[in-house]
């Protein structure tokens, strides 16, 4: 596994997206494209610096219980076939939002697996909000400020 693409980003042993200086950021914009498949999120870090953070390539999406005033706490990014057990045993672990009122329990690991098998190289995201809400999703790529990054070997 490819835990860095340059000094600036890197996922660390949780999945957990660092070095953009997301956490405890304001929410600025959210803007959905089914068109282009993509979800864009801008945000403002306490110190105001800027982060526009992109999700291209989506296959799935869920934006869970949504509020205005939502302050990002972390991303999570793994490769989908890397994604911990737990998850599936935590109520707001990433396949338990991506799926939320779509599935059951027993029909949620299969679709995932289905998933899988169909974009080997995907990468499966869990944007953490506090004070209102939760994306999940699985997407082709990221991209944070314009810069793609390449966080995973890719099959």
């Amino acid at each position: 596994m490819k835990m860095t693409d340059c000094d600036t980003y890197r996922i660390d042993e949780h999945g957990r997206l660092c070095g953009a200086q997301i956490h405890d950021s304001t929410l600025k914009e959210l803007k959905f494209s089914n068109n282009e498949c993509s979800l864009h999120i801008e945000a403002a870090s306490i110190s105001g610096k800027g982060v526009c953070i992109e999700f291209l390539g989506l296959t799935q999406l869920t934006v869970a219980e949504f509020w205005d005033g939502a302050i990002l706490s972390d991303i999570y990014v793994w490769n989908i076939f890397h994604v911990p057990e737990i998850c599936w045993k935590i109520p707001d672990g990433v396949w338990n939002i991506l799926f939320k009122n779509r599935l059951t329990k027993e029909d949620a690991p299969k679709l995932a697996m289905q998933i899988a098998a169909k974009h080997p190289d995907a990468l499966v995201i869990q944007v953490e909000l506090s004070y209102g809400g939760a994306i999940a999703a699985i997407c082709r790529n990221i991209e944070i400020d314009g810069k793609r990054l390449d966080l995973f070997e890719r099959k």
